[in-house]
């Protein structure tokens, strides 16, 4: 220990309180050596650009740079303010911050209250910090954030090269977007970290183009998302504006909005002012039945085998992911409801109930809003499904039934976190599938060979055929879920029962069947379509129609089954006696039906 001691004392003095000249071989040896000094010590740079300069010196050979001076004004003695560890900050570094720190209390000011000062007016804030400051304290609900988190990652898919600057983009080819682009974005800088004040009113008009080009499916541009993804960063923006500059004490620390850039002449977004309007086309009826069967085809939907690519999952199995978005889909077109809605059905909200010698399977929705907001509002209604949909619930029930009892004798393993409570899971069954099925949306469009139709098209077609079929507007309403507080208030007095409800159901399902199977059914859309389902026609009954009319024959059919449904309504007495009606045991003769 005596020789370690004797050989440091020409670099840093032990024994003593010493001023010397500090240099980084002497800083370094000091940090480096085991028990630089027996007890805390304090030693004063003597060079000539110390400004001041100390180092308190501990025996752990730990060591703080701070100065020490009156700050002119303040009461009491010398001040001191610790400038940093030794070992995280450069010699050069420290006697620039002891100058800036001596000058700071010859003035009066306190060192520590102008580095945050300093601090504050310095800081850059990006649009990530933007996104925070708009979702913070927010109460809102989960969709309604899914959406935000969405809007967020199509901006975080806006990209420039790390040489590049913000400022400079003038041209939509100068940005990349990562939705498209597969390469490495190691040399690339996302847009969520830039600096709100370097994104200029051209760089948004560039932003805008890119996500209208980029984020479509099929063959579509992506014009709403464009328009609504860049007055989402307007909102921000605002935000950012509101809070930042308050706070800054300082209305001009975010320069500017420049998404206002965007209302300062006609043609900038997409629709008019930014506002898309409703969609009401709907499924073409000759691309229903089209349509339809690639849904039905995504159930068993397969891989095809590569010679390039060996190891091609899911070319014996169908695609998990498909088999989800075949159940999704089909219940969709079905009911007509939002895919956001359908996509977070939980099982508990699935009764089957009994009402007047009856038995419906029912979706429960929770509408507190409409029990508090209108008069004769319920806070739980019930919505029967119709046979179809009814048959997508049973399949799903199967499948998991079949599932937790594989998995409770051992023979599969599910996972640790496997969603129980969901009806429509993802592939990995650990939470709800996603409303925006794009991808299969696609794949339905080339497996049908037709135009692309995007996941909403079905709310639209079943609200359509509705009103063709002439159902009641508050009827159709309660049956696709428009909940209450969107009705009028005449709505509020109108009791839909639930028969009803299920018959206009079944009506529109039976209409889409009647395009589906054409041959059981030619609707007339301006008629009320009696319900049919699985009816087969004796082979003798067929030949003879054949026989009779011709090309006619396929419409003499239906107009008996029409004949005989219309009878099953209007005198249910008959039409038993119909129904018992065989070659072997017939209650009419011919000769009953001869006229006079």
């Amino acid at each position: 220990m005596a020789n370690k001691e004797s050989n440091l004392a020409e670099y840093f003095p032990r024994d003593q309180l010493e001023d010397f000249s500090f240099s980084h071989t002497k800083i370094k040896k000091l940090l480096t050596s085991k028990y630089p000094v027996q007890e805390e010590r304090v030693f004063k740079d003597k060079n000539q650009s110390a400004n001041g300069l100390r180092i308190r010196v501990y025996p752990s050979s730990n060591a703080t740079y701070f100065v020490e001076k009156r700050i002119r004004g303040a009461s009491g003695g010398a001040k001191k303010r610790v400038i940093g560890k030794a070992n995280e900050i450069d010699l050069f570094e420290a006697r620039k911050t002891a100058y800036k720190f001596i000058s700071w209390m010859a003035g009066g000011k306190d060192p520590y209250e102008e580095l945050e000062k300093e601090k504050r007016e310095n800081r850059v804030y990006t649009i990530r910090d933007a996104y925070n400051l708009y979702m913070d304290n927010r109460t809102i609900q989960k969709e309604t954030r899914d959406r935000y988190e969405r809007q967020k990652d199509v901006l975080s898919y806006i990209h420039i090269k790390r040489k590049q600057k913000w400022q400079d983009v003038e041209s939509e080819s100068q940005l990349v977007n990562t939705n498209t682009f597969k390469g490495k974005t190691d040399n690339l800088k996302s847009l969520l970290d830039a600096d709100l004040n370097d994104i200029t009113s051209q760089a948004v008009l560039c932003f805008h183009k890119s996500i209208t080009n980029n984020h479509g499916h099929g063959n579509n541009k992506a014009f709403t998302e464009g328009d609504r993804v860049i007055q989402f960063l307007g909102s921000l923006y605002d935000t950012a504006i509101d809070i930042v500059n308050e706070k800054q004490d300082d209305e001009h620390y975010i320069k500017r909005n420049p998404i206002k850039i965007m209302y300062r002449a006609r043609g900038r977004w997409n629709n008019p002012r930014g506002k898309a309007k409703r969609r009401h086309e709907s499924l073409d009826t000759e691309h229903i039945a089209a349509h339809y069967q690639a849904i039905m085809q995504l159930k068993t939907l397969k891989n095809e085998t590569r010679d390039d690519y060996p190891k091609m999952k899911y070319t014996n199995i169908p695609i998990p992911g498909a088999v989800r978005a075949h159940y999704f889909l089909r219940f969709m077109f079905w009911t007509g409801w939002r895919p956001g809605d359908v996509a977070r059905i939980q099982w508990d909200q699935i009764e089957t109930i009994s009402e007047n010698d009856k038995t419906y399977t029912v979706v429960s929705w929770n509408d507190k809003e409409a029990a508090e907001r209108l008069k004769n509002g319920e806070p739980i209604y019930r919505v029967p499904l119709n046979q179809q949909a009814e048959l997508v619930i049973k399949e799903l029930e199967e499948i998991k039934s079949d599932k937790l009892n594989k998995a409770k004798k051992g023979e599969i393993k599910i996972r640790h976190d496997y969603d129980h409570n969901h009806v429509f899971l993802n592939v990995l069954e650990n939470n709800h599938i996603k409303p925006n099925q794009h991808h299969y949306e696609k794949k339905i469009q080339e497996l049908a060979n037709t135009r692309f139709y995007p996941t909403g098209i079905y709310r639209k077609t079943f609200l359509t055929y509705g009103n063709e079929l002439k159902i009641n507007i508050y009827t159709l309403k309660r049956l696709v879920f428009h909940t209450q507080n969107y009705f009028d208030v005449t709505s509020g007095y109108i009791k839909t029962h639930r028969q009803v409800l299920l018959d206009a159901s079944e009506k529109i399902a039976n209409y889409l069947n009647s395009y589906i199977s054409p041959k059981l059914i030619q609707p007339e859309p301006s008629k009320q379509i009696i319900e049919v389902s699985d009816v087969s026609i004796d082979n003798d009954i067929i030949d003879e129609l054949t026989a009779q009319y011709g090309e006619d024959a396929t419409r003499k059919t239906n107009d008996l089954i029409r004949i005989a449904l219309a009878l099953k309504t209007l005198n249910h007495s008959i039409y038993k006696k119909l129904e018992l009606t065989t070659s072997e045991f017939a209650e009419f003769d011919d000769s009953d039906f001869a006229g006079d």
